[in-house]
């Protein structure tokens, strides 16, 4: 998981375990990286208007952070977390989205950006190490899910396409990504996956 993120940091704030309320000043509208990092490998959340994410679960020994993508408006908002454990949230522009230009791969939640034309993509689940996390991510409990958002720029333009990768046990979907576009990949915590990109269209 790469991307410029100190360059494009707009607000940090820190926490202990349990719940929190907490007010944010104006966010710059348009789409918002939400980074998650845990003193410790526990369950997090954070909800707020046009936001849920169950990220930043990955476990802190593996030096990423988990990230997820969120359309502002341009004012403070209000968000809950919930943490059993140390946490920090830091919010970035989308200059900080990993750039997808061959191939990337990641762990957990992250938030892509494609600058070129649209071209097809194929995303494709690791195998893991643990029989049992491995059979969850093949029995699609951990598919890939792909949130588009067209353009960079862009608010509230959503488009859904979640990408199934149960049939006949395969490990990975194709897909199409937009000409210009970010888009969030949403997987489990213990799930790693590569994106790479097959073609143009």
């Amino acid at each position: 998981m790469t991307g410029d993120r100190s360059a494009a940091l707009l607000h940090e704030v820190c926490g202990k375990p349990g719940k929190h309320k907490l007010e944010l000043p104006p966010l710059p509208a348009g789409p918002v990286l939400v980074e998650a990092r845990l003193a410790e490998d526990e369950s997090f959340s954070v909800k707020g208007e046009g936001l849920f994410c169950g990220f930043g679960q990955v476990s802190p020994e593996k030096g990423v952070a988990e990230r997820a993508l969120w359309c502002t408006d341009g004012e403070g908002k209000t968000v809950k977390v919930k943490a059993k454990t140390e946490w920090a949230l830091r919010f970035h522009g989308p200059e900080a989205a990993t750039p997808l230009v061959d191939s990337v791969t990641g762990v957990g939640t992250d938030v892509l950006v494609h600058n070129g034309p649209a071209a097809d993509a194929v995303v494709r689940s690791h195998e893991h190490p643990d029989p049992f996390l491995d059979k969850l991510i093949t029995d699609g409990l951990n598919n890939a899910q792909v949130d588009l958002f067209l353009p960079p720029d862009a608010m509230h333009k959503k488009q859904w396409d979640v990408l199934d990768v149960r049939r006949a046990g395969k490990r990975e979907a194709l897909f199409t990504v937009p000409e210009h576009c970010l888009f969030q990949l949403s997987a489990g915590p213990w799930c790693e996956w590569t994106v790479t990109l097959v073609g143009e269209r």
